[in-house]
């Protein structure tokens, strides 16, 4: 699966990343669970939110390695790898 969007204010104030629930659910992304954000060739171990269907948490240090990228109305790409369980991010 695979999405592709704009970031809004709220992502980069609460350091999250939104992707959707159809992504969560499509990708078997299930709520509280582990998962790796990669970008760049970092990657992050972050977990999705307990209540929000496709919300992201835990992604400050990704935030603060790359001040420049994830503001508000930048387009994000993002592929989720089940074998890793990883959501890779262009």
């Amino acid at each position: 699966m695979e999405v592709e969007r704009q970031l809004v204010a709220s992502e980069n104030g609460y350091r999250i990343l939104l992707l959707g629930a159809k992504f969560a659910q499509e990708c078997d992304l299930q709520q509280g669970k582990p998962v790796t954000v990669a970008y760049k060739g970092k990657t992050y171990e972050t977990k999705m939110h307990s209540e929000q269907k496709g919300r992201v948490d835990g992604l400050t240090s990704m935030y603060e390695d790359f001040p420049d990228r994830f503001q508000e109305g930048d387009s994000i790409q993002a592929i989720y790898d089940p074998s890793t369980n990883t959501i890779v991010l262009s």
